[in-house]
């Protein structure tokens, strides 16, 4: 029996005002394909974890139960976390939601614009600064870590079985062609205890690598919704330098970038494989 979709969750306003004047809120839902949305109104007067409960309970009963939530907004986490726990679904605050966002930026160009009481914005809000990040947990380290390079097209072909522990993304989402081929950068970890660290990874909602040029230059770990890991210090020159081509790299397929988890560089199988995306989120 296949696996229940996980769904990805966007509860917030929308740049449209009704005819009393009020900004709309509006519940988006959305599996990771994108073949499976679903948008619902929500009255500004009932903003709150009951509606919300009550919108996701209504789904659940004509769409099925999904296996568990992402949600990327870190001010809707406590009402989002609230209305799933009413109906015992597990949530995970997460940068994971390519297919969401990617609908979101549709609905920004082609959705709202239409809507009659459209108010854009004339710049977007002011990001808060980026915590500052924390020590890896040794649980979370390998032996020898390494940047690498695959093709994307060779990318495309590791499938989801082939790693113990991992995650893919929606290839329509992601948004590189395919035709030009281009090469991927990645991080490779090699470690004998791989199945271990990949089991561990698993639990954090990978979200991406980011270099810091500081100094000191440092590779950083993303993950969940805000936390932020040095993944690695940068600090000889040779390091530093194959961080920038790394970054440069990632700018040129728009984000994309994947870690792999193995016992050794000249093994063929990973423990663990992660494709990841850096992308702004709305």
């Amino acid at each position: 029996m296949p696996q229940a979709p996980i769904w990805e969750l966007d509860f917030y306003s929308r740049p449209v005002l009704d005819d009393q004047g009020k900004k709309i809120w509006e519940l988006l839902l959305c599996d990771r394909e994108g073949t499976f949305q679903l948008a619902r109104r929500c009255p500004p007067d009932q903003v709150n974890s009951a509606w919300l409960t009550q919108a996701l309970q209504e789904v659940i009963q004509s769409a099925g139960r999904p296996s568990g939530i992402r949600f990327f907004r870190q001010p809707m986490a406590n009402m989002i976390n609230r209305a799933c726990a009413e109906l015992q679904l597990t949530t995970r605050p997460s940068r994971r939601t390519l297919a969401l966002i990617r609908w979101l930026e549709q609905r920004w160009q082609a959705v709202y614009p239409e809507e009659p009481g459209f108010q854009p914005l004339a710049a977007p809000p002011p990001q808060p600064p980026p915590a500052a990040p924390q020590p890896l947990p040794d649980a979370l380290r390998g032996q020898r870590w390494a940047f690498v390079t695959l093709p994307l097209l060779d990318l495309r072909g590791i499938e989801p079985g082939m790693a113990d522990f991992g995650d893919g993304l929606p290839w329509p989402q992601v948004q590189v062609n395919p035709a030009e081929n281009p090469t991927v950068p990645g991080v490779a970890v090699y470690t004998q205890r791989a199945a271990a660290l990949a089991a561990w990874m698993s639990g954090l909602e990978l979200a991406s690598f980011t270099l810091e040029t500081g100094p000191p230059a440092r590779l950083i770990l993303e993950t969940g919704l805000d936390d932020r890991w040095v993944f690695a210090p940068l600090g000889n020159l040779s390091l530093a330098a194959a961080g920038r081509d790394f970054d440069a790299s990632k700018r040129v397929v728009k984000g994309l970038h994947f870690l792999a988890i193995q016992t050794a560089p000249d093994v063929e199988t990973c423990a663990g494989f992660w494709l990841l995306q850096e992308i702004p989120l709305p």
